[in-house]
């Protein structure tokens, strides 16, 4: 009676399969496409990013801010090599008039705001002294001095950055915490990792704010 009923059930699955072939082999190919991604995709579910927390020393407002962390969160028009060759950044390429008084930026195509915008020429905001700044078209600016200064291009290599401080870097601003008029304490987010900038009044303070573990890194505060 037993072996009847085994008998049976065998026959019903082999005429199931016969008929439903395609359905259990698509099925089965899926299954094990499924695994495979599963353990590829697994490790990144959760994973948490590391959070760098660093401190640094002084009074600051947005605007003054040490350049190594301003070029975290943007770019500036142009940039410096270490030798103070100036090359492009924002800007590919410009021109220089014959009296030196004038600049044409031209800028590089496909470079975006963090929001996802390409970066027009009306949004590069540089508040220089005694500098008539145009605007030409969506990719050129115009600077025009009154006196020919050839180290010009060194004062547009500050980054730049349009409301809420949203700029073009690697490392998006997210959030700033002040203390009264000078900045206490700025979130940034990466790809890899996030960075948490704690400013302190002075070195001591820093120090021992390093000690008790409240930040990981003391980078000196001189580099800017």
């Amino acid at each position: 009676m037993l072996f009847k009923k085994l008998k049976l059930s065998l026959l019903i699955t082999v005429a199931f399969l016969k008929r439903e072939k395609k359905i259990v082999f698509f099925s089965s190919v899926a299954g094990i496409a499924l695994f495979f991604l599963v353990i590829k995709v697994f490790p990144y579910l959760h994973r948490t990013k590391m959070t760098q927390k660093i401190g640094m020393v002084g009074n600051y407002n947005f605007n003054d801010l040490p350049l190594s962390i301003l070029t975290l969160a943007s770019i500036s028009l142009v940039k410096i090599d270490e030798d103070g060759t100036f090359l492009p950044s924002l800007a590919s390429k410009w021109e220089v008039s014959e009296d030196g008084k004038t600049y044409l930026f031209y800028l590089a195509d496909n470079i975006y705001w963090q929001d996802g915008k390409e970066i027009t020429a009306d949004e590069i905001k540089y508040d220089l002294p005694e500098v008539k700044n145009e605007v030409i078209n969506k990719k050129t600016l115009k600077f025009t001095l009154k006196e020919p200064f050839t180290p010009f291009p060194t004062l547009l290599s500050h980054p730049v950055f349009k409301k809420d401080y949203l700029g073009a870097g690697k490392y998006q601003i997210k959030k700033i915490e002040k203390n009264g008029s000078f900045i206490n304490k700025i979130f940034l987010t990466g790809p890899d990792k996030n960075l948490f900038f704690k400013f302190y009044p002075t070195q001591t303070t820093a120090f021992l704010a390093f000690k008790l573990g409240e930040i990981d890194e003391l980078p000196s505060f001189y580099q800017n």
